[in-house]
């Protein structure tokens, strides 16, 4: 599972509190390993594979599924609408998977989040940009959580309830027209 699993125990440490707040009662250790995952995960996207950086970008669409119906897309956010083509390319690779549903545009408004120009980088990576959108980061741009990831420039950051969807186009070995995926609650 790589960098997406979590190691953890399910038996507690203490089975009675030692204390109102105490960090070894019950599931707390095995809870707050998967809520640091979470956190993990909700910032950004690891991948383990490295992708081919071309003037900047990387060829890569990111979807956003807004959680109601009638929303629309949000430009403050980074958002814009998708080509239909595009869209009905990703719901054809994702038949018969759950996450499907959650892209039907007769059911949700689906948008792209835009990569965020090299230029409006900061320090090479968009955590700190006044530009909304995502970036791909290698290194130490990660924040150290992983070698290659994709961030969020803090007015890009999908709000509680999108669902988001990252397609990848590369040669690479290991990655094929889904590079990752990834949700955000």
């Amino acid at each position: 599972m790589g960098a997406q699993g979590i190691v953890s125990s399910l038996c507690p440490i203490d089975v009675t509190p030692q204390g109102a707040n105490d960090p070894l009662y019950g599931y707390r250790p095995a809870m707050g390993a998967i809520v640091g995952r979470l956190a993990t995960q909700l910032g950004g996207q690891c991948f383990t594979e490295k992708l081919t950086v071309v003037d900047g970008t990387v060829e890569c669409q990111m979807l956003a599924s807004l959680p109601q119906p009638g929303q629309t897309c949000d430009p403050s956010k980074g958002m814009s609408a998708v080509d239909p083509q595009a869209l009905a390319q990703t719901l054809t690779s994702l038949a018969g998977d759950p996450l499907a549903q959650r892209f039907d545009p007769t059911q949700y408004t689906v948008c792209q989040i835009n990569q965020v120009p090299t230029n409006d980088l900061v320090n090479g990576s968009c955590v700190e940009s006044t530009t909304a959108g995502w970036c791909y980061v290698e290194g130490a741009a990660t924040g150290g959580a992983c070698p290659q990831a994709l961030l969020f420039s803090p007015t890009g950051q999908p709000a509680t309830g999108v669902v988001t969807l990252t397609n990848c186009l590369e040669s690479t070995p290991g990655i094929e027209d889904d590079a990752g995926a990834g949700q955000t609650d």
